[in-house]
């Protein structure tokens, strides 16, 4: 994939200490594009950003506790200008303390024709963007989050200029458990 600008990958200091340092950016109210991956505390990369001038995307697939999450708040950070991938984050169970002000993605560069991408994060209970008024170009995919509920309740084409093109696939935890006609009874709403 092509990247007008330089990619910043974030990773953990443990593991990657040489890149780690190597990816270290000054701070400011721009920021570029972030790649949050392995831990937690890489989510410090985005202290004081206001403007993600690129992707957000944050992959922490293991060893991260809601409690962990709960330490990180970014309440400057407003937009992003390309797309907003959260892709299995096992302990995220809400953005609206992670990003409390988040109101606008422009979609300049989309993945795969979305804008906003959140995609097998096991315990996310609610998205919680409720000041995201605005995704200027792309679609919404929503998928095997199987502990998210009243997505399949906003309607994204009002949200996003891109009418009609979201992808929202509600997954609950318990429908294995239930008979096949009342699995097909709710699913059919």
């Amino acid at each position: 994939m092509f990247h007008p600008k330089p990619v910043r990958w974030v990773r953990s200091a443990a593991t990657h200490a040489e890149n780690y340092n190597a990816s270290i950016r000054p701070r400011g109210p721009i920021c570029q594009s972030t790649d949050v991956r392995n831990s937690v505390v890489n989510l410090n990369f985005l202290n004081g950003c206001r403007v993600i001038e690129g992707f957000l995307q944050i992959f922490v697939e293991e060893g991260d506790s809601p409690e962990a999450w709960a330490n990180y708040t970014f309440p400057d950070l407003v937009e992003v200008t390309d797309y907003v991938l959260l892709y299995r984050n096992t302990g995220l169970r809400s953005l609206s303390h992670l990003f409390p002000n988040l109101s606008v993605i422009r979609g300049r560069n989309l993945l795969h024709n979305y804008a906003l991408v959140v995609y097998e994060n096991l315990g996310i209970q609610e998205l919680g963007l409720y000041n995201l008024t605005d995704i200027l170009r792309g679609s919404v995919l929503i998928m095997k989050n199987p502990t998210l509920c009243f997505v399949d309740t906003v309607d994204w084409d009002l949200i996003s200029q891109s009418k009609g093109g979201h992808y929202i696939k509600v997954t609950y935890i318990w429908a294995g458990t239930l008979s096949h006609s009342l699995r097909e009874a709710i699913t059919s709403r």
